[in-house]
């Protein structure tokens, strides 16, 4: 069934009632301001912030919100279309289980609770709503960046009482599309190791060649000190070529890996700076 969410003379509303660890207002990101050391931010897993988009009509890099580890809830208070992407949750809208990747209609007054994410299945679950997130854009984005303390609402992550506006919606939004993302069937306890390929470069001469051997050869994993910055590994420490680890800093993009002075590598993520 073909319907709009929100009426174009309204403006669609929904309250945070619980947000979480970490629940950020995100988008496409912050492009073309690096050079002057601003983030580009946005959403950490893009993928699944454009499904979500696609799913509710949005254009891809519309702003949804990003939510850590579950914990959230949420209450429409206006009718809305919506999705969830990303990290597979228990979520449930007054009461009924949802899936990921799927579009939904809500009535005024819904709740939208999403419990912690299915071990495996990542940490951050997108919420795509018809018409996208409408926070004021700084420097042509709505992506929140902490740190920076701009974008999203007020430069921080949401809070309990915190209202979102949604957007017009140009084009009717449908309830019931579907996503398929393939098998999830495996088991996970089961998961295997992830194998990630390495693109060698700019700098790779800056290491010993002992010590690009140790990179591509070791086991390394994921610490509790990681965040939307960068994926702080732990492993065998990555041998420089002089032992030192200092160079002039650089532009970098989304996956590129720095080795700090304790030559543990940081994979960079959205918040890279």
């Amino acid at each position: 069934m073909t319907e709009r969410a929100i009426d174009s003379d309204q403006t669609g509303r929904i309250r945070v009632i619980a947000a979480g660890p970490q629940s950020l207002v995100q988008d496409g990101g912050r492009t073309g301001f690096q050079k002057l050391g601003v983030s580009v931010s946005g959403a950490a897993d893009m993928d699944a912030l454009n499904i979500g988009n696609r799913l509710v009509g949005n254009d891809p890099y519309d702003a949804a919100v990003e939510i850590l580890l579950g914990g959230a809830e949420f209450e429409f208070e206006t009718a809305a279309t919506f999705a969830l992407t990303g990290a597979e949750t228990g979520a449930t809208l007054d009461g009924v289980p949802l899936v990921s990747n799927v579009s939904y209609s809500a009535h005024t007054a819904a709740r939208l609770v999403l419990e912690m994410p299915i071990p495996g299945q990542g940490l951050r679950t997108y919420l795509a709503v018809a018409g996208g997130i409408k926070t004021p854009p700084i420097l042509g984005s709505r992506s929140t960046h902490v740190a920076s303390e701009i974008g999203g609402v007020g430069g921080r992550a949401l809070e309990p009482g915190d209202v979102l506006k949604i957007g017009e919606i140009l084009v009717p939004a449908v309830s019931g599309k579907m996503f398929n993302s393939g098998d999830s069937s495996a088991n996970d306890s089961e998961l295997p190791a992830v194998n990630v390929r390495v693109v060698l470069g700019p700098q790779d001469d800056e290491f010993s060649a002992a010590g690009i051997r140790t990179f591509l050869d070791s086991t390394y994993a994921v610490t509790d000190q990681s965040n939307r910055q960068g994926l702080r590994l732990d492993g065998p420490v990555i041998e420089s070529r002089t032992g030192s680890y200092d160079i002039v800093s650089d532009a970098v993009v989304n996956g590129s890996v720095q080795v700090p002075g304790d030559g543990k590598p940081i994979v960079l993520l959205a918040d890279r700076q």
